[in-house]
């Protein structure tokens, strides 16, 4: 029988995306190591909260989370392992 082995992990999110990525990035390697092929992070890890974290989307750096995202899947890539992380998401061009 084949056997899926999953990564269910935590962190204190923040605003702070770039913050975010690394707290992902090194769990992404600590489940790997582990032998993990999935990595789950809860909703909000790579964004942030708003409401919790920061108080709303206006002004909120989107291109920044763009890079951030790319960063994490590109870690995923190099580490063979599947990357479940929760992110708000831009639906509009405005800011």
């Amino acid at each position: 029988m084949a056997v899926l082995k999953v990564a269910t992990c935590q962190f204190p999110v923040s605003a702070d995306i770039e913050q975010n990525a690394g707290w992902i990035a090194r769990q992404l390697g600590e489940a790997a190591h582990r032998g993990c092929r999935v990595a789950h992070f809860p909703e909000g890890a790579l964004s942030g909260y708003a409401g919790a974290d920061f108080g709303t989307f206006t002004g909120y750096d989107w291109d920044a989370l763009a890079r951030a995202t790319d960063r994490v899947r590109e870690r995923a890539a190099e580490l063979g392992i599947w990357v479940v992380a929760g992110s708000a998401h831009r639906f509009s061009g405005r800011r």
